[in-house]
């Protein structure tokens, strides 16, 4: 692996792992609790956590479900930079 890319996913998995943190803590679940909820082992957790692994791309769905957050939260690099689904610019249809 080269070394741009190994630092690119570095940097995506300290992203992640503040975040899912974050929401974790939030949402007043502890790691034990989270890892049983979602059927992965607590040192799989502690990992994704410590920034020193990646769940495979599948689980953001699961994530996302389990937070109540769209999966885009988890790679946000500011809670607000990611919004729902629904919301966004509707277009409008202009006669002239």
């Amino acid at each position: 692996m080269g070394k741009a890319v190994k630092t690119e996913r570095q940097h995506l998995a300290v992203l992640f792992a503040g975040n899912l943190h974050g929401l974790r803590m939030e949402k007043g679940i502890s790691m034990k609790q989270a890892a049983a909820d979602l059927g992965v082992a607590r040192s799989t957790w502690c990992q994704w956590e410590q920034g020193t692994r990646l769940p495979p791309a599948f689980f953001l769905e699961l994530l996302s479900e389990y937070f109540d957050v769209p999966s885009c939260r988890f790679l946000a690099l500011h809670p607000a930079a990611c919004f729902p689904p629904d919301v966004g610019i509707r277009s409008r249809r202009v006669n002239y």
